[in-house]
C-alpha cells in the first residue's frame, strides 16, 4: 500500500515536471517570437541624403525615396488656427524634420512615407502620404499593367499643449495626380496641389499642400536599385509641354506668314515700279 502510494506521488512529480518545462519553453517562444517582430519593425532605416528622403531595407537599399519640397496653404485648422475668410496662413516644411514609413515587398503591401516637424510654438505637424499598387487597363485593348499611386495624404495637427486645442486630422479629397508604372519612379515638372479636408463633424480642417516644381517619388522599389531609375512624367507636366510646343508651332508658322507676306509684298512693290518705269515713255509721247 505505502509502495503504491510512493508511487504515485513520483508519477506526480514527474508530470509537473513535464508540465513546467513545455510552459517554460512556449514561454521562450513567445519571447523570441515576440523580439523577432519587434527587431523586424525596426530594421527599417530612414535616410536624409542630398534632397532625398524615405526609408531603407536593412541593407541600406532605399525601398521607398522621395525629393520634394512643399508648403501648407491654411485656410483653417481647428479651432486654434483658425484664419479669416480673406486670408490664408503658409507654412513651409522645413529641411530639417524627421521621416519615417513603411516599406512595401510586393503589389499587395502598402508603402508609407511620413513627414514630422514641429514649429516654434509648440506645435506638431505630421504629412503621412500612403501609397498602394493597383491593376490598372492598359491603352492596348484586353491588357492591363500594374501601377502605383497615391492612395491618400494625411495630416494630423497637435496644438501646443498651453492652447488646449483637440487633435485635427485632414484627408485628401481630390484625385490622386501622383502615379506611375510599378517599376518607374514619379516626376512632376511643374507645381503640383492636393486639397485636405475632414468631416464637418470633427475638427475643421482647410488645407492645401503645395508641391514645388521637381517633385519625384519612388514609391515601391522592387528592383531594389539605389536611384529613382526610369521615370515618368506626371501627366500636369506633359500636358504644359505639349501646349508649350503647339504654341511654339505656332509662332513659327505665324513668322513665317508673315514674313511671306513681307518678301511678297516687297516684290510686288518692285514690279509695280518697274512696269511703272517700262510704260512711262509711251506715256510722254501722248
Amino acid at each position: 500500500m505505502l509502495a503504491a502510494y510512493v508511487s504515485f506521488l513520483l508519477l506526480l512529480m514527474l508530470h509537473a515536471t513535464h508540465t513546467c518545462s513545455e510552459d517554460a519553453l512556449h514561454s521562450s517562444d513567445q519571447t523570441i517570437s515576440s523580439k523577432s517582430t519587434h527587431n523586424t519593425t525596426n530594421s527599417l532605416k530612414t535616410f536624409t541624403n542630398n534632397g532625398k528622403i524615405g526609408i531603407a531595407f536593412p541593407d541600406g537599399v532605399p525601398c521607398l525615396m522621395a525629393q520634394l519640397e512643399a508648403r501648407l496653404v491654411i485656410r483653417q485648422l481647428g479651432t486654434v488656427k483658425k484664419i479669416s475668410d480673406d486670408t490664408e496662413s503658409i507654412l513651409y516644411i522645413p529641411s530639417h524634420h524627421t521621416v519615417f514609413g513603411k516599406c512595401a515587398t510586393n503589389v499587395n503591401d502598402k508603402s508609407e512615407l511620413t513627414i514630422v516637424w514641429a514649429t516654434d510654438d509648440g506645435g506638431k505637424y505630421e504629412l503621412s502620404h500612403s501609397f498602394a499598387a493597383e491593376k490598372v487597363e492598359s491603352s492596348i485593348k484586353s491588357t492591363w499593367k500594374w501601377t502605383w499611386k497615391l492612395k491618400n495624404a494625411t495630416l494630423a495637427y497637435f496644438p501646443p499643449i498651453e492652447k488646449e486645442g483637440k487633435m485635427v486630422t485632414c484627408y485628401m479629397t481630390n484625385k490622386s495626380q501622383i502615379w506611375a508604372p510599378l517599376k518607374q519612379s514619379f516626376l512632376c515638372k511643374h507645381a503640383l496641389n492636393i486639397t485636405l479636408i475632414n468631416n464637418p463633424a470633427e475638427q475643421p480642417c482647410d488645407v492645401i499642400v503645395q508641391y514645388k516644381a521637381n517633385m519625384q517619388i519612388l514609391a515601391y522599389n522592387l528592383d531594389k536599385s539605389n536611384d529613382f531609375g526610369n521615370t515618368y512624367l506626371c501627366d500636369r507636366s506633359k500636358e504644359i509641354g505639349i501646349l508649350t510646343r503647339l504654341k511654339s508651332s505656332s509662332t513659327v508658322s505665324c513668322g513665317f506668314v508673315l514674313g511671306a507676306c513681307a518678301v511678297a509684298t516687297i516684290i510686288g512693290h518692285s514690279v509695280k515700279r518697274h512696269w511703272s518705269f517700262v510704260q512711262q515713255p509711251y506715256f510722254n509721247l501722248e
